[in-house]
């Protein structure tokens, strides 16, 4: 009878053991499909707003681009205090003429202020200066604090207003959708989504290291298909 106690035990161990492997390969490829889902997101944005008749920015600040982040779908909300979250991918152009493997970035921050409503906002972040580049580079980084920002809004007219030299570190538009009031960039901060990122190509590796080129890893599908609609962009 202990024999069988003990074979039942070992059974039930294996048992446990196998559906915990199963919930965690069903788990990573989760994660994986949600970063795919991102890059898709962050692709249609750039061919409906960017490209062919669809353009809403200035010919020369695509020219003058030396990387670019979407952030699709970010959450803003707010009653007294405001605050906003998203994830968005970023790439830079190489020496080579192209367009370096996506990171995964983290918008988030918060203002205070006589607020009230909830808005989803697609954001499109271009740094044109080298200065810029190496900043997104960085592990976090704050928005108006250590980075020059020039603002433009996209409307439903997709009209655009900003400066014409372009001679801020970064430019950020937004396109807005539902009722919001008070917004602000004071206090927003950009920052890598390292498991994200990791999950997104199998291995470890930080924001910096894709941007600048020092890491090609093996791109997935859809990191393939974004990096094609980039290679589109003005230059």
């Amino acid at each position: 009878m202990v024999g069988g106690v003990t074979y039942y035990r070992g059974v039930l161990r294996n048992a446990v053991s196998l559906t915990a492997l199963l919930l965690l390969g069903t788990a990573g490829f989760a994660a994986d499909a949600r970063q795919e889902a991102r890059v898709r997101a962050a692709r249609g944005l750039v061919q409906e707003l960017l490209l062919g008749s669809n353009q809403v920015v200035p010919t020369a600040l695509l020219e003058d681009t030396r990387c670019l982040a979407v952030f699709p779908g970010v959450v803003e909300a707010a009653l007294g205090l405001g605050g906003s979250h998203g994830i968005g991918v970023a790439s830079c152009r190489t020496a080579g003429g192209g367009w370096s493997a996506p990171a995964f970035l983290r918008v988030s921050g918060g203002s205070i202020g006589l607020q009230a409503g909830f808005r989803q906002v697609d954001l499109l972040l271009f740094v044109v200066t080298e200065e810029g580049a190496r900043t997104l580079a960085r592990p976090s980084l704050s928005l108006g604090g250590e980075a020059s920002v020039a603002l433009g809004s996209i409307d439903h007219r997709a009209e655009v207003s900003t400066d014409a030299r372009f001679e801020e570190d970064f430019y950020l538009f937004a396109r807005a959708r539902g009722v919001f009031a008070g917004a602000s960039l004071e206090g927003t901060h950009l920052s890598a989504a390292l498991g994200r990122i990791e999950r997104y190509y199998g291995e470890l590796l930080f924001a910096g290291e894709l941007l600048s080129g020092e890491k090609t890893p093996s791109l997935p599908p859809e990191a393939e298909l974004y990096l094609d609609v980039l290679g589109s962009l003005p230059d």
